[in-house]
């Protein structure tokens, strides 16, 4: 013979069928206080209400905290250029806005001749530029629509930009925002997509020789 439940495990188990959902509701709610922690500037506010900070450290150690308003604040450069990924995804060409990397660095006694940055996120990742590539020896690739080939190209001026604006518009989450690194010039070109740093926060420089 099966015994029938009593009203008391009856009770006990559709009380752990109320509680199930608001457990995993709290969960929920913790999940999303982490995210918005690690990426504050996430959401709908607007770039006045977003905090956020970029650090420039020189060669000496010397020290420079910049808000995104000071940079937006700065003179401002206008290029063209895009990326594509090891996948061979192209991204842009695109207009870009910001500020190049040789004015940031002339606030942390500038580049010398043998200086590479390191630009960073506080996601941790990170790209390291050589002195030549600042100065914009980087290869740029053209792509051909047709047959879906990327063909090198010389390029004419070219240099590493921290941008701002993405086509006239404010960077998306998925685009960087609020700040970040483009390779971009007088033409419309393409480069490789891992110098193309998301939510940069860093830019150190560093010695080389």
């Amino acid at each position: 013979m099966t015994s029938e439940p009593t009203s008391e495990s009856k009770k006990a188990g559709t009380s752990r069928l109320r509680v199930m959902p608001i457990l995993i509701l709290g969960l929920i709610c913790i999940v999303a206080a982490v995210l918005a922690y690690a990426r504050p500037w996430q959401g709908n506010a607007s770039e006045s209400d977003i905090e956020w900070n970029l650090t420039l450290v020189g060669v000496n150690g010397e020290n420079v905290t910049l808000s995104l308003k000071e940079i937006r604040a700065m003179e401002p450069t206008a290029a063209q250029g895009g990326f594509f990924t090891t996948t061979g995804v192209v991204h842009g060409p695109y207009r870009v806005k910001g500020v190049t990397i040789g004015d940031l660095c002339e606030l942390v006694g500038g580049l010398g001749p043998f200086d590479g940055i390191l630009v960073s996120a506080p996601d941790g990742y990170s790209a390291f530029f050589e002195h030549d590539e600042i100065m914009g020896n980087i290869a740029t690739y053209q792509y051909d629509a047709a047959t879906g080939n990327l063909k090198e190209v010389p390029h004419e001026r070219l240099g590493l930009i921290l941008m701002y604006e993405q086509d006239g518009k404010r960077l998306s989450e998925d685009d960087g925002k609020p700040l970040r690194l483009a390779v971009a010039g007088a033409e419309s070109l393409l480069t490789e997509g891992f110098r193309w740093v998301r939510w940069v926060d860093r830019i150190e420089v560093v010695r080389n020789g």
